[in-house]
């Protein structure tokens, strides 16, 4: 498995995701701030910190300072699919141990399930 910090962009959709569908409280007092700024660089640290773990380079943290939100219009499967993608790319040592981590999956197992639900081939189902 390869590892890479994502872009910026992708930590946009995040937080625009989480803000959108209700999931933004949670995660900021998981992150002990109130600021989107702060939860970004919170959510790149530990991208760096998993991408460090799998490889000897260590990951130039220098931008985690400049980190500035934008806001971006995200859809529940943009959701999805940008936080499967994050949380692959945190997916290395330690991290997925990580209270954050765990949060966000745990998150991105809701969005998968509101997904299928609200779809009509789940609804044409059984419930038995």
């Amino acid at each position: 498995m390869s590892a890479y910090v994502v872009e910026d962009r992708t930590i946009d959709r995040i937080i625009s995701g989480l803000a959108s569908f209700g999931f933004m409280d949670e995660v900021l007092y998981e992150c002990e701030t109130d600021s989107a700024d702060e939860l970004g660089a919170s959510l790149l640290e530990m991208n760096c910190d998993a991408f460090d773990e799998r490889y000897d380079d260590k990951a130039d943290r220098e931008f985690l300072r400049s980190y500035k939100y934008k806001p971006v219009p995200v859809s529940k499967m943009q959701l999805l699919k940008s936080l499967a993608c994050y949380l692959y790319q945190c997916a290395e040592g330690h991290v997925p141990e990580r209270s954050l981590y765990q949060t966000l999956y745990r998150i991105k197992g809701e969005l998968a399930y509101d997904i299928i639900s609200d779809s009509r081939e789940y609804d044409v189902c059984e419930w038995a």
